[in-house]
């Protein structure tokens, strides 16, 4: 009979085997998984080798590292730039949140892309300037960290930072981090295998339809002020934010920082860590109008951390043209509100010491903003709702940028003709924008606390028509845009109003409808505006062929033989296999001399079954 010591050493034996045998098929399943490219590396982006140069395509996958759900959550679209640092580029990137990606109008609309365009007006003559945004929906200053470090290799001559609002409840702020499974989870998403089976178990637990992410991210999430959970929240911010600045100024690039803006004004607080009596509420307001000078300190003794009294009383004061008292209880409200979707003040004077010790340019977007309102406080004519800027105030953001830029950085003067472009946003954007609103005003939190931004909607609708306030009083959204040419706005084109409601139902994605809407306005020959959705189209969708094609074939109809033959290019380059893009672009090589390149184009079409001697005239893709 076998000595135990003899089972023992089978037994470890055995165990080693198959220990090392999981290992094995683990690792082979994994091999074969990146193989066939099944999952996605943890990178923000992947270098892609196209005519013998390098350049970066964005990794679309990158937040499901971090987050993945139904809900849409991912890098901004970037078309392909360079890999190399470009001598002739000064590259800003910026980095943020998705007040700064411009939700939810197009990225076209965001102060980055404004800056852009308000920066080329400018003297600097010594490269040409381009503004990446790569800001994400959701993201805190957690995942910027991450972003910098791959970002710092791509050469940004600049770098600007807007984080703030999301470090209690976003993706990688307090409430995520607080999950120990969470973080394991970003350290194991690294593997295609767990990627793969994370979006099986997703998949069959999850209901079809994708819940909004702010919803997603916020349910549940309350955060007393200056309790335990809130003091760490702002220690790891001030260090995550210090981080980020020292990844960037390591490398030589220098950082502008931005305190970020909230709705102080009209936007109620969503809860109230405590609430005093009914008749202490009326004893208070009353006191206030009675007695309308009274201290700051008299008001909080009797209002004591009731988030929505201070918000009562503040009304009050701005009623009776108490603006600094005012303010005082507008900025406690926002503090005491326990439902941090909003961020905080101190989140602002974090901002502003970090940059003081680190010598960075600062804006201060909230006091910038306060400057110009009426009352001297942020509300509904500068937000849609609690933190995201309206169009008018992204101009306004890109304005003070260009201001900062073109006097602390590039040394250059600044004239205020800079500031005066038309936003690239079309009707089309203005429908999209609205339908998400007022899907967000009857979800949670905002149905439950009757918020609601006319202001924000008006853009469209008469938001005083009973019909409209019948609809939207039954969450009945579907029904208020199929009827949205009798409760339009009155500077509405009713017609075209029409037309766009009709594409988005055929289409519902909104680069195609912005196509669909080009090719209608060509058939009014109404081109400039053709072109604006055109090229508003491929600044949303760069994977998307279709818009550089048509945008090419206006050039070249408008006698701008250089610019088109230029996005001819591009679109060759970034989708080779676009077949009626080739041919477009095989007729202009061919009739602009540019015998080489023509050359290759047909011999490509031939091998792709197409007769090039059958190509008579350059062709609009259609819908």
């Amino acid at each position: 009979m076998p000595s135990p010591e003899i089972h023992g050493i089978k037994r470890l034996v055995f165990i080693t085997i198959l220990v090392s045998m999981s290992i094995l098929v683990f690792c082979c399943i994994e091999l074969v998984l990146r193989i066939f490219n099944v999952g996605s590396p943890p990178s923000l982006y992947h270098v892609v080798r196209v005519r013998g140069d390098e350049y970066i395509d964005i990794n679309n996958n990158y937040m499901q590292r971090f987050y993945r759900s139904k809900s849409r959550a991912g890098p901004n679209p970037i078309d392909y730039f360079f890999k190399k640092d470009d001598p002739h580029e000064y590259r800003i990137f910026v980095i943020g949140e998705s007040s700064s990606l411009g939700y939810p109008f197009p990225v076209t609309a965001a102060f980055p892309f404004q800056l852009e365009q308000m920066l080329k007006q400018t003297d600097y003559a010594e490269k040409r300037i381009r503004v990446y945004n790569f800001s994400m929906t959701a993201i805190s200053a957690y995942i910027g960290l991450d972003m910098s470090r791959d970002l710092v290799g791509l050469h940004p001559d600049l770098a600007i930072l807007y984080f703030g609002h999301n470090e209690f409840t976003g993706i990688g702020g307090s409430q995520f981090l607080r999950n120990p499974l969470n973080k394991l989870k970003v350290a194991m998403n690294r593997l295609f295998l767990f990627q793969t089976m994370e979006l099986l178990i997703i998949n069959l637990l999850q209901n079809d339809t994708p819940r909004n992410l702010f919803t997603e991210l916020s349910t549940g999430s309350r955060i007393p002020y200056k309790g335990n959970l809130y003091d760490k929240t702002l220690t790891r911010f001030s260090q995550t934010y210090s981080r980020i600045i020292q990844t960037f100024t390591a490398a030589h690039i220098p950082v502008i920082t931005c305190g970020v803006v909230g709705n102080e004004k009209d936007m109620p607080p969503f809860q109230s860590e405590m609430r005093i009596d009914s008749a202490q509420r009326i004893h208070l307001l009353q006191s206030i109008e009675t007695t309308p000078h009274r201290t700051f300190s008299a008001i909080k003794n009797l209002a004591r951390n009731d988030a929505g009294a201070f918000f009562d009383a503040a009304r009050v004061l701005l009623r009776s043209d108490n603006l600094d008292l005012a303010r005082q209880c507008f900025k406690e409200a926002r503090d005491l509100d326990p439902f941090r979707v909003r961020a905080s003040s101190d989140i602002n004077e974090g901002i502003k010491d970090i940059s003081r010790k680190h010598q960075c340019p600062y804006i201060d977007f909230q006091k910038e903003i306060e400057e110009i309102a009426e009352t001297g406080v942020v509300g509904n004519r500068f937000l849609v709702e609690h933190v995201h800027p309206t169009i008018e105030t992204h101009t306004f953001m890109a304005r003070k940028l260009t201001e900062l830029i073109c006097n602390d950085i590039l040394s250059i003067p600044f004239h205020d003709e800079y500031g005066e472009i038309e936003p690239m946003v079309s009707l089309v954007d203005l429908v999209n924008s609205c339908e998400v609103l007022l899907e967000l005003f009857t979800d949670f939190p905002y149905k439950d606390h009757d918020y609601f931004n006319a202001h924000a909607l008006n853009t469209i609708f008469d938001t005083n028509s009973p019909l409209f306030k019948k609809l939207y009083q039954e969450n009945n959204i579907a029904l208020l845009f199929e009827r949205a040419d009798s409760i339009a706005h009155p500077t509405i084109n009713k017609k075209a109003l029409r037309k766009i409601i009709d594409l988005f139902l055929k289409h519902r994605n909104l680069a195609k409808v912005h196509c669909a809407y080009g090719a209608h306005l060509m058939t009014q020959n109404q081109l400039h505006r053709a072109y604006l959705e055109y090229i508003i189209a491929s600044k949303q969708a760069p994977g998307y062929p279709v818009p550089l094609n048509n945008m090419a074939v206006l050039a070249w109809n408008a006698g701008l033989t250089e610019e088109s033959l230029s996005i001819f290019d591009f679109m060759n380059l970034r989708f080779p296999d676009f077949t009626q893009g080739c041919e477009n672009y095989y007729l202009a090589a061919k009739r602009s001399g540019m015998n080489r390149a023509a050359a290759q184009l047909e011999e490509h079409l031939k091998r792709s079954g197409v007769d090039p001697t059958r190509i008579r005239h350059m062709s609009i893709v259609d819908y």
